[in-house]
């Protein structure tokens, strides 16, 4: 059952606690969902998790992809897989911010093109509020593959 857009007027409140004496840590949300991240090997880390700018990468795809179903559920349409790719290019100075990402839809089942284009027009100008963040700053391209 698909959700509804709602304005949210909620606190999140995430907690990171270091795991080792290097980078791994853990996020921990207020209902005990829990992440792993680390740092990159170039920092000292492990590269045994996800990497900060990587969670940013995720919340894209994901919020993207809750978006775009939600929409796509509501249009009855038939979705036989969904998929999300993301790749960001990042500055070379530092702070090293994405300046372009690259999102891809991948898509199957009785959906209409016109329908998932619309899909994706509506996250990126309407409900998706880490496109909004991350548009800030970065060129952040959307594409897609339909498959029936």
């Amino acid at each position: 059952m698909p959700l509804t857009f709602l304005l949210l007027k909620e606190i999140m409140k995430i907690k990171v606690e270091r795991v080792n004496d290097a980078f791994q840590m853990v996020g921990i949300n207020e209902n005990g969902n829990q992440v792993a991240l680390d740092a990159s090997t170039s920092m000292g880390g492990g590269d045994s998790a996800f990497r900060p700018m990587q969670m940013l990468l995720v919340g894209l795809a994901s919020c993207s992809a809750i978006d775009i179903l939600n929409i796509l559920y509501k249009q009855k349409q038939e979705i036989l897989s969904f998929e999300v790719e993301v790749e960001g290019d990042r500055t070379e100075e530092i702070p090293s911010i994405f300046k372009t990402i690259r999102v891809l839809i991948k898509a199957s089942g009785g959906i209409s093109q016109n329908k998932l284009e619309k899909a994706i027009h509506l996250t990126k100008e309407k409900y998706c509020s880490v496109y909004q963040i991350l548009n800030a700053s970065a060129t952040i391209n959307y594409d897609y593959e339909l498959k029936e």
